[in-house]
């Protein structure tokens, strides 16, 4: 088995999340406070990092929400994850990202794809590439 489900999980509920914050104009700050706390977290230990490293496997339910309230994200957001309202729009572009990219997570920007992750990425690089103001 490529992926263990509970990674699946973990990254479909980041996703969940994201188009959350998304909908409430914060995707730059909750995508610079997700990248944050994932590498403090975990990646700066080891975990999670690569397909090498060991998985990530101990994520509170609430890790995604708790990163929202750290940038003042409320009740609007929580209320929106907990009830995956944003999960159909997640999988919807997740089958269209798998269409075209070569890993997730996958950005078009200025209509140029981008597929993986980076650990050098950041809101700054986002910012650079034309997704920031």
């Amino acid at each position: 088995m490529l992926y263990d489900t509970s990674q699946i999980q973990y990254s479909r509920d980041s996703a969940v999340a994201t188009y959350c914050a998304k909908n409430e104009d914060r995707f730059i700050d909750y995508y610079h406070a997700a990248i944050t706390a994932l590498y403090e977290d975990y990646h700066s230990k080891g975990i999670g990092d690569s397909k090498t490293s060991p998985m990530i496997t101990d994520m509170p339910d609430d890790y995604w929400v708790k990163i929202g309230e750290e940038i003042g994200l409320g009740e609007s957001f929580a209320n929106c994850y907990y009830g995956k309202d944003t999960l159909s729009e997640v999988i919807t572009n997740t089958t269209k990202a798998e269409r075209v990219a070569n890993g997730l997570p996958f950005f078009s920007l200025n209509g140029e794809g981008v597929s993986g992750y980076s650990p050098d990425w950041g809101w700054e690089a986002l910012f650079n590439a034309g997704l920031g103001e």
